[in-house]
């Protein structure tokens, strides 16, 4: 199709123009206007693909550099979890010593941080209110030390485990962002 005193295409001079590119304004004929989704010239097009790829890159190395801190910081507490029981387990391994009982008060004091933990989520708000209003607080203290002790023996080694599971979780989120 000769172009009969129209604007030309920016590609192809001969063809009349039918529309122009919304980036640069170039004009375009049917052909160059249909060729691109997204309705731009060729090279504001490539340009756009070579942003987009840009952009998709640096979100790629955003990701890997948020899994890798959420890595590094999940293992470090594994390990702080991990020293805070064996500091309580060595505690009641003493304690328990001399009547042969230390293996059991290792155990109990290895998960009293973690039994603490829970409880004081649950009597917190409760418990130690009632125990302000009855003027009680060393009766709440000590159910809530015997009440830690207690869950704590049977919370920690989930919690342990878990916190284990997200380490690895963690290491496969951050290889699968390499």
């Amino acid at each position: 199709m000769a172009n009969s005193g129209g604007m030309g295409c920016f590609n192809h001079p001969e063809a009349t123009a039918v529309a122009s590119c919304p980036k640069c304004g170039k004009f375009l004929c049917k052909e160059c206007a249909q060729k691109n989704a997204s309705k731009l010239c060729d090279d504001c097009e490539a340009e756009r693909i070579a942003q987009n790829n840009q952009n998709a890159e640096k979100r790629k190395a955003d990701f890997h550099n948020q899994t890798k801190a959420v890595k590094n910081d999940t293992i470090i507490d594994l390990v702080k979890s991990a020293v805070i029981s064996l500091i309580f387990a060595f505690l009641g391994f003493q304690i328990g010593k001399a009547d042969g009982s230390g293996l059991s008060f290792a155990y109990m004091l290895a998960g009293f941080p973690w039994g603490w933990k829970f409880i004081s989520k649950i009597m917190d708000g409760g418990v130690m209110f009632l125990a302000a209003l009855s003027n009680n607080f060393l009766i709440a203290f000590i159910i809530k030390l015997v009440l830690g002790g207690v869950i704590g023996a049977f919370v920690w080694p989930f919690i342990i485990g878990y916190k284990i599971y997200l380490v690895i979780k963690a290491h496969n989120l951050e290889k699968s962002a390499r």
